[in-house]
């Protein structure tokens, strides 16, 4: 199969925005459950 070159950095560069976009968003959801667990065991310690 051939792709040229054109078709294949924009094939490239959609990937590394697929992938850099969920590391983004992943790390978006886990800060938000550490910063509620960490208030919640905060609340329970007073």
């Amino acid at each position: 199969m051939y792709i040229d070159a054109g078709t294949g950095s924009m094939a490239l560069q959609a990937m590394a925005a697929v992938f850099f976009g969920m590391a983004v968003f992943w790390r978006q959801i886990l800060n938000w459950f550490k910063a509620h667990l960490h208030r919640n065991a905060l609340h329970r310690t007073r």
